[in-house]
């Protein structure tokens, strides 16, 4: 009497009833998808960090903001650091050419830049990962204030 299964996964897969190829179908499809979305996000990362890297080298050479605000402005494709100083800037701005006082000015700007910092971060993550995210940093902030 001489046994010899055929192990291999081609076998086993065609030999399987239909509902197991169908999870094996699911499976694979999804993995397919999620390798997808991460290769998105590590390109989608590696762009922000360039166009990051590009404004925060504009912004430190220390030229004339008001053309920097300019250029910023009219970019369609502008980095998270672009587009806060543009809103930044444009209250700032705003302020000053209303006689505003300098701590009004300097509030409201800073007002609009966390404003326009917390609409990137809702694209950038999802509502689940946020919350997890506001949830550990909080429970890592008592801990701390525990000690």
């Amino acid at each position: 009497m001489n046994v010899n299964t055929d192990l291999s996964f081609l076998t086993l897969v065609a030999q399987a009833s239909l509902v197991v190829q169908a999870v094996l179908l699911l499976l694979a499809a999804l993995s397919l998808w999620s390798w997808w979305q991460i290769f998105l996000k590590m390109f989608q990362l590696k762009r922000t960090t360039r166009d990051t890297d590009a404004f925060e080298n504009e912004f430190w050479k220390g030229g004339d903001l008001n053309e920097l605000y300019q250029s910023s402005s009219k970019s369609r494709t502008g980095s998270g650091l672009e587009l806060i100083f543009t809103a930044g800037f444009r209250e700032y701005a705003k302020h000053r050419k209303q006689g505003s006082n300098a701590g009004a000015t300097m509030d409201s700007a800073r007002r609009a830049m966390r404003i326009s910092s917390a609409s990137i971060a809702r694209l950038v993550w999802p509502e689940p990962t946020r919350r997890r995210a506001s949830v550990l940093m909080g429970s890592s902030r008592r801990s701390e204030a525990d000690h």
